[in-house]
């Protein structure tokens, strides 16, 4: 089951992480964001398209828009709007 997630945040910076894991492979995308969740400051490593990657940049506050994947317990982001 996926849950649509929408966050406002503001993106510290980025970390792109090649992989290797029973035979399969590829690149990890992640952005690193601090979030106010009920007065508290998070920050946290959030996983993001390729294309969502190429475009943040740091110390910038976006919308981010994507999914919770309840099997996996993972939030992957798919789209980002820059916060005026």
């Amino acid at each position: 089951m996926k849950l649509n997630v929408n966050l406002k945040t503001t993106v510290l910076g980025k970390n792109k992480k090649a992989y290797e894991y029973n035979g399969r492979n590829g690149v990890s995308y992640k952005a690193v964001c601090m979030v106010n969740d009920n007065g508290n400051t998070v920050t946290d490593e959030i996983s993001v398209t390729e294309e969502v990657f190429h475009s943040l940049e740091d110390m910038k506050p976006y919308d981010l828009y994507g999914y919770v994947d309840s099997k996996y317990k993972k939030i992957l982001i798919e789209r980002a709007v820059l916060m005026k």
